[in-house]
């Protein structure tokens, strides 16, 4: 025999034929063949030879069958796989079987041959010889919805279930969430990741957090981005009509599409429940109370017109993040004095509309015993307790209960959802874009058939007469509550499996003061400047969409900035400022008198 028919394969320089088999001669002179050279793993530089792992493998009574085979690795170029054929009376093992299966094949193994990767099938593929077809394991996994290679970033296991359906078709399910999936992140009890960045929050304030933590905010501050936008477009719609009047047909449409539903101003207030529920006072809540106080001084602006009062600028009292805020901490105070009673999570959630109707109530009352327009009238609505007797009973009251009912039973649920998720990143961008399209076919619906009229709907009550219920006080129940929150829902999915990356960092960091600048935003000379631009471009509709574009752009990722920054720098000076002067002072008290 010269070589191998049809192959390079030939003899050696020594006259010896490389058949590509492994094996060992014993002290008796046997030859035992141990395999193919071609199907060793080669980890890292450490040779594993697969007979020796499937030997070491069998004995386990569901386990009719294994295969070690060689997968990619990103870092070590490749690692051991198996391939676990099933005997036929576990061949209908739960998912929770099969981890429990692939725990103990890998407890077994220990950390020397540690698998990257473990498919449980219902038979191994074979040639026509009856060999096992090792070589092709990988590739035949891949092709049916495997991974492309081990996790090199994570120490992970992948379990597949690659049993074939009632279609008859291989097909791979994950039972281990792939590395940077949102499963992965919830993955444990603690919900937090050996890895830990460092981020800012709006008050530029540095923490160390961990993956999970990052993602959460991030999501957040995505929503908020898509809350600000309707939020502003609303008030255009509101207050500005001539200029959206303006718009073509198609943007008119859009932008109705975009604001006739009412549920963006709730997105702050679920968003903030849920980054809140962990968390006792924080610096947020004094800077909200300070907002409360501190937002009228804008009206001795330049800017403001001079036939404006007061009690009824934007720039003054009537200052739109004003009420946001009271309600905030209002919510804040409710939730943080029953938490330290002891009072439970349900029972918060069922005291939370009885606490959103009297506080509002106790404020109108309150400043009912003062004279309008007087001095004390004018004080009570600069400390706040006069805001909710300016008609907004009904948005005090939805957001009030939107922040204890998500502050107390939104982690579970999204713990739950997040784990049950997508364990691909292409099942999460599938799961994503459905998201997108049933979030767009419910607002299309709405819009169509005038139900988006039913979640501003409130049920107004008329209580019986009683002395411990004055006639003055309002009884608005939010009954359309609940469509907002599926809304919100919709968008949370959305973005947490199919984000949008056009966000800038700087915007995200910015919506405090994006919320400060509403004002500015719906100020003449800006609404001018923005319906002359819409104005020149009466008859294109992508021209228009791109002076939008641009005045947003500017409004969230340069001015509220810009305005961000001057804030930090402000309130930090004035720190130092006061620390240097109470060290003055304290240099003084402790000086040493000098004796007559």
């Amino acid at each position: 025999m010269k070589g191998y028919e049809g192959t390079d394969s030939g003899l050696t320089d020594d006259g010896l034929l490389p058949t590509g088999d492994l094996g060992y001669l014993d002290t008796e002179g046997f030859l035992w063949l141990v395999g193919r050279k071609k199907e060793m793993v080669n980890r890292g530089g450490e040779t594993l030879a697969p007979q020796e792992v499937e030997e070491a493998l069998i004995g386990y009574p569901w386990m009719q069958e294994v295969a070690a085979f060689a997968v990619p690795h990103g870092q070590l170029g490749e690692t051991l796989g198996l391939a676990v054929a099933l005997r036929e009376w576990p061949s209908r093992a739960s998912s929770a079987d099969l981890l429990a299966y692939a725990a103990a094949l890998q407890e077994l193994l220990g950390c020397t041959q540690t698998p990257g990767l473990i498919a449980f099938l219902d038979s191994l593929p074979r040639t026509a010889a009856g060999k096992v077809q090792r070589l092709s394991l990988f590739d035949a996994l891949r092709s049916a919805g495997g991974p492309e290679e081990a996790n090199s970033r994570d120490v992970r296991c992948i379990v597949l279930d690659a049993r074939r359906g009632s279609s008859g078709q291989l097909y791979c399910r994950h039972l281990v969430p792939s590395t940077g999936t949102v499963a992965s992140l919830f993955l444990n009890n603690e919900g937090a990741c050996t890895e830990a960045t460092e981020i800012e929050d709006s008050l530029g304030q540095r923490r160390k957090v961990s993956q999970r933590e990052r993602f959460e905010q991030e999501l957040v501050l995505q929503m908020y981005i898509v809350a600000i936008l309707g939020v502003t477009l609303i008030h255009f719609r509101m207050y500005a009509q001539s200029m959206m009047s303006e718009l073509t047909p198609p943007l008119q449409l859009l932008t109705m599409f975009l604001t006739e539903n009412k549920w963006h101003l709730q997105v702050f207030f679920a968003g903030a429940a849920y980054l809140d529920r962990e968390q006792a006072l924080i610096a947020r809540d004094l800077v909200s109370i300070i907002l409360v106080l501190v937002l009228p001084l804008m009206y001795w602006l330049p800017i403001v017109p001079s036939n404006q009062g007061l009690t009824d600028s934007w720039f003054g009292l009537q200052h739109p993040a004003r009420w946001f805020f009271l309600c905030l901490s209002a919510a804040r105070f409710f939730s943080l004095t029953l938490r330290a009673i002891g009072i439970s999570k349900g029972a918060q959630v069922l005291l939370a509309l009885p606490y959103a109707v009297i506080w509002p109530n106790l404020c109108i009352s309150a400043c009912s015993l003062a004279v309008p327009g007087g001095r004390t009238d004018i004080v009570l609505r600069w400390v706040g307790i006069g805001i909710p007797q300016t008609g907004i009973v009904n948005k005090l009251i939805a957001s009030t209960v939107t922040y204890v009912v998500c502050l107390n039973g939104l982690p579970p649920v999204v713990r739950y959802l997040a784990r049950a998720g997508p364990n691909t990143n292409q099942g999460e961008r599938q799961l994503g874009l459905w998201a997108w399209l049933l979030l767009t076919a419910c607002i299309l619906l709405e819009l169509c058939t005038g139900w988006y009229q039913l979640e501003q709907q409130t049920l107004h009550v008329t209580p019986p007469q009683s002395p411990l219920w004055p006639s003055s006080w309002q009884l608005p129940l939010p009954v359309g509550l609940p469509l907002s929150w599926l809304h919100i829902a919709l968008l949370a999915i959305a973005l947490a499996y199919l984000p949008f990356t056009a966000f800038s960092t700087a915007a995200l960091r910015s919506l405090l003061a994006a919320l400060l600048l509403m004002p500015v935003v719906m100020h003449g000379t800006t609404v001018n400047l923005l319906w002359a631009g819409i104005h020149h471009f009466q008859s294109s509709s992508a021209a228009q969409l791109l002076v939008l574009s641009m005045f947003f752009s500017i409004f969230l990722a340069v001015l509220a900035p810009l305005l961000q920054t001057l804030c930090l720098r402000m309130c930090r000076a004035g720190c130092r400022c006061l620390i240097s002067r109470g060290g003055d002072i304290r240099s003084v008290l402790h000086k040493p008198q000098r004796s007559a």
